[in-house]
């Protein structure tokens, strides 16, 4: 009876981690939706700054406007970095416990 319930446990376990391996995909997949947007934002400003430069007008303006951009665009990228470094951290340990809770129901 006692290995019975401990399978049953170790199956509820792995429920629960491929439930947090889903959670944690779509929380960096969000992650990376909102840094793709902010980066392509980013280049279109550059180059709408870089013509106003050349044709003389507003380029002050647009060039600050992009500065600011592009500064919220790399604070956007560290966040994505680390975030992608967590995924990564957290998906490889909750692989490895699954597997290992396989390993350990095949037993019995």
């Amino acid at each position: 009876m006692k290995a019975a319930e401990s399978i049953e446990t170790f199956k509820k376990w792995i429920a629960e981690i491929e439930e947090s391996n889903e959670r944690l995909q779509k929380k960096f997949e969000a992650v990376q939706k909102d840094f793709l947007q902010k980066n392509s934002r980013k280049e279109m400003l550059e180059l709408i700054a870089n013509e106003y430069a050349a044709e003389e007008r507003d380029g002050f303006k647009a060039h600050f406007y992009y500065d600011n951009l592009a500064e919220e665009a790399n604070e956007l990228e560290k966040k994505y970095n680390q975030e992608l470094r967590n995924y990564y951290k957290k998906s490889q340990y909750n692989n490895y416990l699954m597997n290992k809770l396989k390993e350990i129901i095949k037993i019995y």
